[in-house]
């Protein structure tokens, strides 16, 4: 018999030994990833209800002891949307700086908030 060994099947090349390494780990990753949003939809739909649960209390008290007040401040936050929404068109349309930039920048702001809160609430509940 001779002691000449069968040749070898070639195995796999460095490049693909190193793919196969990688693939636990993007799978490993891309799970992450999925709770990591999981948690986060979780975090965002929590702090949302809390709040308007803490707005829904503010108001129904508010409403039992002082109504005036309660009309006043839902006012206050309609005119602050309002002038939110006008110097997004103004923004729009090229005109000039406003005069109280921050201000306008925050009531834009809060507008835009509110409008995806109010369609994200719209879609998916």
């Amino acid at each position: 018999m001779s002691d000449v060994l069968p040749p070898a099947e070639p195995g796999p090349t460095p490049a693909v030994r190193k793919h196969r390494a990688h693939r636990g780990d993007r799978v490993r990753r891309g799970i992450g990833e999925f709770f990591g949003e999981v948690v986060g939809e979780a975090v965002a739909v929590g702090l949302s209800l809390a709040l308007l649960a803490g707005i829904s209390a503010a108001a129904t008290y508010g409403w039992r002891h002082d109504r005036t007040l309660v009309i006043g401040i839902a006012v206050a936050i309609g005119c602050f949307l309002v002038y939110g929404v006008w110097n997004l068109v103004q923004a729009g349309r090229g005109a000039a700086r406003p005069r109280w930039p921050r201000l306008a920048a925050a009531a834009a702001g809060t507008v835009v908030a509110v409008g995806l809160w109010t369609t994200y609430v719209l879609i998916y509940h």
